[in-house]
């Protein structure tokens, strides 16, 4: 009885497959996804998605859609702007720019007179048909609902935004150095039993003596408790984006069978890796001109501020290219930033 709501239900059931897949032991205590929507007993559920109802595994559900659209980024073109917010007005929208800089909102003021737009301040949020509402303030990012007949402009999308820092994320298949390297749930790969998930660091009272161990849960209810200090043994699982791996049984044949197919996997690229170096070694290759002044403008428009490890990679990059010689680099990264 009573509502149940969902958040991303799509994201809770592939969490939950993820979950069954890593060990088949799971299954036993858990159910599935359609097993759960089975024997679930709500006099009222509520499912908050960016998904269609039919793509995320429930059913029964009557939708309510709420369009919206980001914001043009208009690049200190204020014309286009002024341009924008008459057709705005022709669709009845109720247009509001929020802005802080002082200056920045008096030229946005002139221009708005210059072309006969009607506009007002305000402190609070208020609707005036055919009249631009200018509120002082901060917002990220603006947005169009087209149902509800509103616009909202900020400051980054009429002068750009400044250059955005970008999170740094955790390095995948790094030595793990400190505890704090690993989050509970993290895969990690043992050297001798192989791949198993971080529960996280345990004290353990031995002949008196406080030791503290790192727990380890391996396939059906195996644990390895490894003392602190030999850290060393544990590196972070590597896998594809999304990916759960299987975890290995303790004591099981699997995980030798891993290392000895991998190890003559290894053995057999290095012999083509001589040869084509070989080869690439006498082949000529296309020497680029070093950076111009329209390359130094287009990397100065990059919204996000790079890391070093990106700033690294262009720099070696932009290297190989200059050189007369095929260039032999992989770049491999996430798509996009977050």
């Amino acid at each position: 009885m009573g509502t149940l709501i969902y958040d991303e239900p799509g994201r809770i059931q592939e969490a939950l497959k993820k979950f069954l897949k890593e060990d088949p032991t799971h299954r036993k205590n858990h159910c599935d996804w359609n097993e759960l929507q089975r024997t679930v007993d709500a006099t009222n559920q509520v499912a908050f998605t960016f998904m269609q109802q039919r793509s995320i595994g429930l059913a029964g559900f009557n939708p309510i859609g709420i369009q919206g659209k980001t914001m043009t980024s208009f690049e200190r073109q204020i014309p286009l702007l002024t341009d924008e917010i008459k057709q705005w007005h022709r669709l009845n929208h109720q247009v509001v720019l929020v802005l802080n800089n002082q200056q920045r909102r008096e030229g946005i003021e002139r221009a708005l007179e210059g072309e006969n737009i009607a506009f007002i301040h305000s402190d609070t949020w208020i609707a005036k048909p055919n009249t631009v509402v200018i509120l002082k303030g901060l917002l990220t990012d603006g947005f169009e609902l087209p149902n509800s007949h509103l616009v909202v402009v900020v400051e980054g999308n009429i002068y750009g935004q400044q250059k955005r820092k970008l999170r740094n994320k955790p390095k995948k298949g790094q030595e793990i150095n400190y505890f704090t390297d690993l989050t509970p749930g993290d895969y990690v790969v043992h050297n001798m039993h192989g791949i198993g998930k971080y529960i996280g660091l345990k004290t353990i009272e031995t002949e008196g003596i406080h030791r503290d161990y790192i727990e380890i849960a391996y396939a059906g209810t195996d644990k390895l408790f490894l003392p602190a200090n030999n850290l060393d043994q544990l590196q972070k699982y590597i896998g594809n984006e999304g990916d759960v791996p299987r975890i290995n049984k303790m004591g099981g044949r699997d995980w030798s069978k891993v290392v000895t197919k991998a190890k003559k996997s290894i053995d057999d690229l290095a012999d083509k890796l001589v040869e084509i170096y070989a080869q690439r070694e006498i082949t000529e290759g296309f020497a680029f001109l070093p950076d111009q002044p329209w390359q130094q403008e287009f990397e100065d428009a990059f919204p996000y501020e790079e890391t070093e490890d990106q700033l690294q990679a262009t720099a070696e990059i932009k290297e190989s290219m200059e050189r007369p010689v095929p260039m032999d680099r992989l770049l491999a990264g996430d798509v996009g930033f977050w």
